[in-house]
């Protein structure tokens, strides 16, 4: 004999596709819409960028718009390589610890989604901030390109700063955190610890001449048969 449900029967039939840790880690409740499709874009090789089209056969210089030496358009140095981008994950990195340097921008997000956390305020800045990363470069490189304005790499790391610290308020009301540097930021979350609550629970005798009936929590709504004790 079984327990049959529909989800049950509907997870028997299906055909459940492995979970990848890109996936994983861009489709999140945290992240704008718009920014977990840029990273799905970005991740499949599909921005508009010279190196990208060159590709479908659009021929024009291709060279970058926020380095002093310019470089190639392409993804990896745009969001990875170049001087703003490095300069930028950089100054993240500084506080957390060891990092690899990175050849490709898939390797420099890696390293943060596989990084150990200590508590699960760190693990959720860790999945979120490599996304907002790359938006901001992305933003950065297009105002860059389109306005004719280079943003420096610490006005970068303020735009990423400022979003992670409003979608980590919105997700933890109660946490307060240091909201103006990241490494005040930072320091706040390694330093937290669940909060542990006590509750004294113990069983109180009736008074003479009274009977009392003590049940489990299986014999509220419950028709069938239960447990339960009296003196």
């Amino acid at each position: 004999l079984g327990f049959f449900t529909i989800s049950s029967a509907y997870n028997l039939v299906r055909k459940v596709s492995n979970t990848s840790i890109f996936s994983t880690n861009i489709w999140l409740q945290a992240l704008q819409a718009k920014i977990s499709f840029f990273m799905m874009r970005m991740l499949s090789s599909r921005l508009p960028l010279m190196e990208e089209l060159q590709r479908l056969g659009v021929c024009r210089p291709s060279r970058c718009f926020c380095c002093e030496n310019p470089g190639l358009d392409s993804i990896d140095h745009v969001l990875c390589v170049g001087e703003i981008s490095r300069q930028v994950w950089v100054s993240f990195q500084v506080e957390v610890g060891a990092f690899a340097t990175p050849s490709m921008i898939k390797h420099a997000i890696i390293q943060w989604w596989l990084r150990l956390a200590k508590n699960k305020l760190l693990r959720f800045v860790y999945q979120v901030l490599p996304s907002l990363i790359c938006w901001h470069l992305w933003k950065a490189r297009n105002v860059a390109l389109w306005e004719g304005k280079v943003l420096t790499a610490m006005q970068v790391h303020r735009f990423v700063l400022s979003d992670l610290c409003v979608i980590f308020q919105v997700h933890y009301k109660d946490m307060e955190v240091g909201r103006y540097s990241w490494p005040s930021f930072y320091a706040s979350l390694v330093g937290w610890k669940k909060p542990t609550k006590v509750i004294l629970v113990r069983w109180i005798p009736p008074v003479l001449n009274i009977f009392k009936l003590n049940t489990d929590g299986c014999s509220l709504g419950n028709s069938g048969r239960s447990g339960g004790g009296w003196c």
